[in-house]
């Protein structure tokens, strides 16, 4: 027999000996009093639900605020690409009654349909397109710009001809193709932000329904950690009215409880001495 195992067994056999527990060298502190346990074990259960619903209420805020952006964005690519598109006929418009009347009123005009052009298409190109979305966005811009800024100083220049003309006219087609590529930005977006809500349902889900399996498990170990010594108590109680007053009332569980069986023990304690002395 070794040595170290003396001790123990001469401590189990005085009552004072308790086994280590497998999550630490010892075992767990009791807590001080029976409601403490009870609070303890409510908050183990409800702890697990609360870290759950605070994460989804989390990440379902950050999904609805790029929501909010996207449908923010697509209202101003939408809005904007009208406008364009409505300046650019205005253009066209203007370009030609100047090439036939030199009239410098129609001048003025079509300068204050490209000064409203070019800060609406400037603030389309600010927008957070996607990289490859963003260079063809550019590019179209980039050829409807130069065919406007080519009208207007042809026409600044008082040599404005049906190429010129022709060449304004033809760059809403590039219009066409920047809402094309809008509606795509806007797609590919949407089926983001869809996708990853699909996957916050399933996080919480699981998060959930682990909870609850961990709520279970808490409230299982928690009940017996409860009824235990209240078993034991009862147990003792029993013993002694039957007139059993040899048993020790040992009661293992939170502070208080501990005390009572203590009180009790001194009771079968005082209740055994007379008949001991008879004996």
């Amino acid at each position: 027999m070794s040595i170290l195992a003396l001790p123990r067994r001469r401590a189990r056999r005085q009552g004072k000996w308790q086994p280590r527990n497998v999550f630490g060298h010892y075992r767990l502190p009791r807590p001080a009093s029976f409601l403490g346990l009870l609070i303890l074990g409510f908050a183990a259960v409800v702890l697990p639900l609360a870290v759950a619903l605070v994460v989804a209420v989390v990440r379902s805020d950050d999904l609805a605020g790029r929501g909010s952006v996207t449908t923010r964005e697509a209202v101003i690519l939408t809005r904007g690409l009208q406008q364009l598109s409505s300046q650019l006929v205005e253009m066209e418009r203007a370009a030609r009654q100047y090439a036939v009347l030199k009239d410098m009123e129609l001048l003025d005009r079509l300068m204050q349909h490209h000064a409203g052009f070019q800060s609406r298409l400037a603030e389309l190109r600010r927008l957070g397109l996607s990289a490859p979305m963003r260079i063809d966005f550019d590019a179209q811009a980039q050829e409807t710009a130069q065919a406007v800024a080519i009208a207007l100083k042809k026409a600044q220049s008082g040599q404005i001809d049906d190429a010129a003309i022709e060449r304004l006219a033809g760059s809403g087609a590039s219009l066409v193709e920047m809402r094309s590529i809008a509606s795509r930005h806007i797609d590919a977006a949407s089926d983001r932000i869809e996708a990853e809500a699909a996957a916050l349902r399933r996080v919480v889900t699981v998060q959930v329904v682990g909870s609850l399996v961990l709520a279970a498990l808490l409230i299982i170990w928690f009940s017996s950690r409860l009824s235990r010594p209240v078993k034991q108590l009862t147990a003792a109680i029993h013993r002694m009215g039957t007139g059993d007053l040899k048993g020790s009332a040992r009661i293992d569980g939170p502070a208080d409880l501990i005390a009572v069986g203590e009180r009790l023990d001194w009771l079968r304690q005082q209740l055994a001495a007379p008949a001991a002395r008879r004996g």
